[in-house]
Protein backbone atom coordinates (compact mmCIF):
# COMPACT_ATOMS: atom_id res chain seq x y z
CA UNK A 1 0.00 0.00 0.00
CA UNK A 2 2.67 2.36 0.75
CA UNK A 3 4.41 2.08 -2.59
CA UNK A 4 1.23 2.39 -4.49
CA UNK A 5 0.89 5.38 -2.24
CA UNK A 6 4.14 6.81 -3.35
CA UNK A 7 3.03 6.58 -7.13
CA UNK A 8 -0.07 8.05 -7.32
CA UNK A 9 -0.88 10.10 -3.93
CA UNK A 10 1.94 11.69 -2.89
CA UNK A 11 3.26 12.62 -6.55
CA UNK A 12 -0.10 14.37 -6.91
CA UNK A 13 0.18 15.85 -3.41
CA UNK A 14 3.64 17.29 -3.99
CA UNK A 15 2.67 18.78 -7.71
CA UNK A 16 -0.32 20.34 -6.12
CA UNK A 17 1.58 21.77 -2.83
CA UNK A 18 3.60 23.57 -6.01
CA UNK A 19 0.28 25.68 -7.34
CA UNK A 20 -0.51 22.79 -9.98
CA UNK A 21 -4.63 23.25 -9.11
CA UNK A 22 -5.69 19.83 -10.79
CA UNK A 23 -3.30 17.84 -9.19
CA UNK A 24 -4.50 18.41 -5.59
CA UNK A 25 -8.22 16.37 -6.93
CA UNK A 26 -5.80 13.03 -7.67
CA UNK A 27 -4.02 10.57 -6.35
CA UNK A 28 -6.47 9.27 -4.12
CA UNK A 29 -9.63 7.25 -4.41
CA UNK A 30 -12.59 9.26 -2.68
CA UNK A 31 -15.75 10.81 -3.41
CA UNK A 32 -15.48 14.23 -4.66
CA UNK A 33 -12.02 13.51 -6.28
CA UNK A 34 -10.72 12.54 -9.80
CA UNK A 35 -9.36 8.96 -9.70
CA UNK A 36 -7.90 7.57 -13.02
CA UNK A 37 -8.01 3.92 -11.83
CA UNK A 38 -5.18 1.04 -13.00
CA UNK A 39 -6.30 -2.65 -11.67
CA UNK A 40 -3.03 -5.02 -11.66
CA UNK A 41 -1.99 -8.03 -10.64
CA UNK A 42 1.70 -7.42 -9.12
CA UNK A 43 2.84 -10.81 -9.88
CA UNK A 44 2.20 -10.60 -14.06
CA UNK A 45 3.05 -6.90 -14.87
CA UNK A 46 6.21 -6.52 -16.93
CA UNK A 47 7.61 -3.79 -19.22
CA UNK A 48 7.64 -4.32 -22.67
CA UNK A 49 9.01 -0.68 -24.11
CA UNK A 50 12.35 -0.17 -24.32
CA UNK A 51 14.47 2.64 -26.42
CA UNK A 52 14.75 0.66 -29.64
CA UNK A 53 12.54 2.12 -32.79
CA UNK A 54 9.57 0.32 -32.78
CA UNK A 55 9.59 -0.90 -28.84
CA UNK A 56 9.49 2.32 -27.19
CA UNK A 57 5.58 2.60 -27.50
CA UNK A 58 4.48 -0.87 -26.32
CA UNK A 59 2.37 -1.11 -24.07
CA UNK A 60 2.89 -3.14 -20.37
CA UNK A 61 1.46 -7.02 -20.07
CA UNK A 62 -0.41 -7.25 -16.73
CA UNK A 63 -2.63 -4.65 -16.37
CA UNK A 64 -6.40 -5.77 -17.64
CA UNK A 65 -8.39 -2.70 -16.55
CA UNK A 66 -7.62 1.27 -16.94
CA UNK A 67 -9.94 4.14 -16.47
CA UNK A 68 -9.21 7.53 -17.24
CA UNK A 69 -11.99 10.13 -16.68
CA UNK A 70 -14.56 7.64 -16.23
CA UNK A 71 -13.47 5.80 -19.18
CA UNK A 72 -12.53 2.54 -19.81
CA UNK A 73 -9.19 2.91 -21.88
CA UNK A 74 -7.91 -0.76 -21.52
CA UNK A 75 -10.04 -3.31 -21.24
CA UNK A 76 -9.01 -6.96 -21.16
CA UNK A 77 -5.46 -5.82 -21.33
CA UNK A 78 -6.02 -4.44 -24.69
CA UNK A 79 -5.35 -0.60 -25.13
CA UNK A 80 -8.30 0.92 -27.20
CA UNK A 81 -8.35 3.99 -29.31
CA UNK A 82 -10.18 6.22 -27.19
CA UNK A 83 -8.41 9.47 -25.37
CA UNK A 84 -10.27 10.85 -22.46
CA UNK A 85 -7.52 12.43 -20.71
CA UNK A 86 -6.91 15.80 -20.15
CA UNK A 87 -3.81 18.09 -20.10
CA UNK A 88 -2.87 19.64 -16.80
CA UNK A 89 -0.62 22.35 -16.91
CA UNK A 90 0.21 25.40 -14.65
CA UNK A 91 -1.06 28.53 -15.70
CA UNK A 92 0.70 31.34 -17.56
CA UNK A 93 2.25 33.27 -15.59
CA UNK A 94 3.85 37.08 -16.82
CA UNK A 95 6.89 36.37 -14.69
CA UNK A 96 8.64 32.74 -14.56
CA UNK A 97 9.63 30.95 -11.12
CA UNK A 98 12.99 30.30 -12.29
CA UNK A 99 15.61 31.24 -9.82
CA UNK A 100 18.96 30.57 -11.00
CA UNK A 101 21.45 29.05 -8.37
CA UNK A 102 24.98 28.29 -8.24
CA UNK A 103 26.62 24.80 -7.08
CA UNK A 104 27.80 26.23 -4.14
CA UNK A 105 24.98 28.08 -2.88
CA UNK A 106 22.79 24.85 -3.32
CA UNK A 107 25.33 23.21 -1.50
CA UNK A 108 25.11 25.79 1.76
CA UNK A 109 21.43 25.38 2.03
CA UNK A 110 21.06 21.78 1.22
CA UNK A 111 23.99 19.61 2.74
CA UNK A 112 25.16 19.65 6.47
CA UNK A 113 28.99 21.12 6.66
CA UNK A 114 30.89 20.31 9.46
CA UNK A 115 33.50 22.99 10.29
CA UNK A 116 35.09 21.47 13.08
CA UNK A 117 36.95 18.71 10.89
CA UNK A 118 39.69 20.65 8.69
CA UNK A 119 40.39 20.36 5.24
CA UNK A 120 42.69 17.18 4.66
CA UNK A 121 44.08 15.90 0.70
CA UNK A 122 42.84 12.37 0.62
CA UNK A 123 45.02 11.79 -2.59
CA UNK A 124 48.72 11.41 -0.40
CA UNK A 125 50.32 13.87 -2.90
CA UNK A 126 50.45 16.47 -0.55
CA UNK A 127 53.22 14.99 2.00
CA UNK A 128 55.52 13.44 -1.64
CA UNK A 129 55.46 17.20 -3.12
CA UNK A 130 56.71 19.18 0.31
CA UNK A 131 59.27 16.49 0.52
CA UNK A 132 60.49 16.66 -2.61
CA UNK A 133 60.50 12.77 -3.35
Amino acid sequence: MFTLSQLSYWTAKHLGDTGLVAMQERGRVQIGKVADLTLFDPQTVELRATYKVGENGLPPVGIPYVIVNGTVVVDSGKVLDVRPGRPIRFPVEPRGRFEPISPGGWLSENTISDQIVPHMEDTGLGSVVEDGH
